[in-house]
């Protein structure tokens, strides 16, 4: 049920030789990964956890977790993203909490998570801007927020 392969100066890995579909956490936070294929997690229908924190990603194709309505935390934080595409992720009733400070990013739409209930943005970079929308209002977090707040939290 638990992948961990944190803390092992990882530079690649290979899901596709996992057995994936029963996994509810994968922990592969603290290598030394520039870049992940998660496509084999497209079978992780029960996945709730996945960390990959503190990396050198520079980029992550959040598409192959497009079905899985398990997910309850991603965190993507300390890595190197300079943009992320979270709208794969828009139709996970259950995902309440996103990391993605201290990345690079130079521009975040969030409006396909507005269920989401913590997003840590510390440290994105001075130039960077957050949009947030929904049908009742709109939001737009001006450039500089993380040096005011590290956690955004909506009711």
């Amino acid at each position: 049920r638990i992948l961990s392969l944190s803390q092992n100066k990882l530079e690649s890995i290979d899901l596709t030789y996992i057995a994936i579909d029963s996994l509810q956490s994968i922990y592969l936070h603290s290598n030394h990964l520039t870049t992940i294929n998660l496509s084999p997690l497209e079978k992780a229908i029960h996945l709730k956890e996945l960390y990959v924190y503190d990396n050198e990603l520079t980029i992550i194709d959040l598409e192959p977790l497009l079905n899985n309505s398990s997910l309850e935390i991603f965190d993507c934080s300390h890595n190197f993203l300079q943009k992320i595409d979270l709208r794969p992720l828009k139709n996970n009733e259950k995902l309440f909490r996103i990391g993605l400070s201290d990345n690079r990013l130079e521009e975040l739409d969030i409006s396909p998570l507005m269920r989401l209930r913590y997003l840590d943005v510390a440290n994105l970079g001075y130039e960077a801007e957050l949009h947030a929308k929904s049908h009742f209002q709109s939001r737009r977090i001006p450039k500089g927020l993380q040096e005011y707040s590290s956690l955004i939290t909506w009711d």
